[in-house]
């Protein structure tokens, strides 16, 4: 069975394809009064796979643009380029087009490059570029913190004091965090806490999640300007871009005469806080007015957890500030577009008249496709039952029995004590540090050595078991680096694949079965309306023999 569905949605995104006819751009076939020429099947096959271009696929691929002309005429005749909701999806996509080149000739285009002494100067008053090389001491209390503060005042030494007092993984190596530390790496609070000490200076408790923070300064050093200079220019061109974009909003809210309604913020705050309505004299009143329109009150509380995609804002200045940044841009470039007519120019009315096809081609889809389709929920039960073999997840859960340890050397000491006999249980609880390390990627410590590793796909262990595995169980393994330790383990168990549960696998199989019979249905519909357009259409067949036949061989 042959779709030419997916063919002909491509035809419809292409653009700009033409239509006039000349010596090298001839008609092959049309279809009522318009022609499809060489050029837009050439611009068609562009975009199709290799195999698809050329040879016996050119007539299908030709057939696909007759078909998408079929398509339009049909929707036509049946009044859907000018249904509800294709004039509502037209208009929106319009105004969102419209956006779109307002935003790239008001503010990409007139935005400045920095210069190299602006850079430069930023990477001066930033203090950009340098990197610590920290020790430290984590406390469950700030008072505990504080404690090791006057002890380190009063002299003592901090990697001694990290491994008697510190509550981190690292505290037997005195803290020592082993390697340097950009700005981008470290949290804003460690950041702002430790980057300006010297080195061998030490910070107050900082808080984070993990307790109070004393961080020491074992190293620094500063990334040349000259490597930074990439980044440097990528932040600086997002901040003018943000500073140009916001000047330009600025001078469009006096243009526009925009103003906030600050009389009805509480009704609205408490309305989208406590899901309910607002009166109906309110909700049809303005939040936010401007010259032409308004942003009514009770779409505000309908769309607010849209908009801010999280917690619901504290108080009017909150409201104001995240309709400033997600709603009323938007509205303010559309204004503006279309005060200059930017919705009526020529190349803008080309792709209105493009997206309008494509638009009523979609609703007929829907309506003479989609909705001959049916798919029950029990069919995707009863062929996940029936294919059980194909809807696993490789591999599953994973039990082992584990020994970490520090080095490599301890490592192979613990290996040939298990080969000589002692047991891996036993040697887990005598030198493994895996009970004081905290639960990481999917390893679950369960007491005695015995591991559980739940995600095996960010495991060091994967790389070792691979997908499946039965042959290695009981089987001593090791050194293996896992987790900047090493490893001496026993797989207990088989790797196997786990199943995945019809409730993460019912939604593809249905839109699977869906898009077959859609297919199905297509490929009727499709031969329909080539028999009721048929004397609509008229195929060139002179001209299209010519383009399929190679060029005659050069003569001298």
């Amino acid at each position: 069975m042959t779709s030419y569905w997916p063919l002909a949605t491509l035809a419809l995104l292409l653009a700009g394809c033409s239509r006039e006819e000349t010596p090298a751009n001839p008609t092959l076939v049309k279809v009522g009064d318009q022609p499809i020429t060489a050029e837009e099947l050439q611009r068609f096959e562009a975009g199709l796979p290799a195999r698809l271009r050329s040879g016996g696929g050119r007539r299908q691929n030709l057939q696909s643009l007759v078909d998408r002309r079929l398509l339009v005429l049909e929707a036509r005749k049946r009044g859907l380029d000018q249904s509800p909701q294709v004039q509502q999806a037209l208009e929106e996509q319009l105004t969102r087009k419209v956006i779109e080149q307002v935003n790239e000739v008001e503010i990409e285009a007139k935005q400045q490059a920095p210069t190299e002494e602006e850079m430069k100067a930023a990477y001066e008053r930033h203090q950009l570029g340098w990197q610590v090389w920290p020790a430290h001491i984590l406390s469950a209390t700030k008072a505990d913190a504080e404690q090791v503060i006057l002890a380190l005042k009063g002299g003592e030494d901090f990697a001694s004091l990290a491994k008697q007092r510190s509550q981190a993984e690292d505290a037997e190596r005195g803290g020592d965090l082993g390697k340097f530390f950009g700005g981008e790496d470290a949290i804003p609070v460690l950041r702002e806490g430790t980057f300006e000490l010297p080195v061998g200076g030490f910070s107050q408790p900082i808080q984070t999640k993990d307790g109070y923070e004393v961080v020491k300064i074992l190293d620094k050093r500063r990334i040349p300007y000259e490597k930074m200079r990439d980044t440097i220019v990528k932040q600086m061109k997002q901040l003018k871009w943000a500073a140009r974009r916001q000047q330009y909003l600025n001078g469009l809210k006096e243009r526009f005469q925009m103003r906030n309604h600050g009389e009805v913020v509480q009704a609205v705050l408490q309305a989208a806080k406590e899901g309910t309505k607002l009166p109906p004299e309110v909700a049809a009143g303005p939040l936010v007015s401007y010259q032409g329109g308004a942003l009514l009150a009770g779409v505000c509380v309908e769309r607010m957890p849209q908009w801010t995609k999280g917690p619901l804002p504290a108080d009017s200045l909150g409201l104001f500030n995240t309709l400033d940044l997600w709603v009323l841009p938007d509205t303010l470039m559309a204004l503006a577009g279309r005060a200059e007519g930017r919705d009526r120019q020529p190349e803008i009315l080309a792709w209105k008249e493009k997206k309008w096809e494509e638009l009523a081609v979609d609703q007929l889809f829907a309506e003479q496709i989609s909705a001959q389709v049916k798919v029950d929920p029990a069919e995707a039960e009863r062929y996940y039952q029936e294919h059980q073999d194909d809807f696993k997840v490789l591999p599953g859960e994973v039990q082992l029995t584990e020994v970490l340890v520090d080095t490599e050397a301890e490592a192979r000491k613990v290996l040939r004590a298990a080969q000589a006999g002692e047991k891996l249980e036993v040697l887990a609880e005598k030198y493994s540090r895996r009970p004081k390390m905290k639960p990481l990627g999917g390893h679950l410590y369960k007491g005695r050595g015995q591991m559980v590793v739940s995600s095996m796909y960010h495991s060091p262990y994967h790389d070792f078991f691979g997908d499946a595995n039965t042959k290695d169980v009981g089987v001593l393994q090791g050194p293996l680096l896992v987790q900047d330790k090493y490893s001496i383990f026993r797989l207990d168990h088989p790797v196997m694949p786990a199943p995945l549960p019809l409730s993460q696998v019912r939604r593809p199989i249905l839109h699977r079965f869906r898009k077959e019979r859609e297919a199905a249905v297509f490929d009727q519909y499709i031969a329909g309306l080539r028999s009721q357009y048929a004397d609509q259409v008229k195929w060139f067949e002179d001209t299209l023999a010519r383009l399929e036949s190679p060029p005659a061989a050069a003569t001298k």
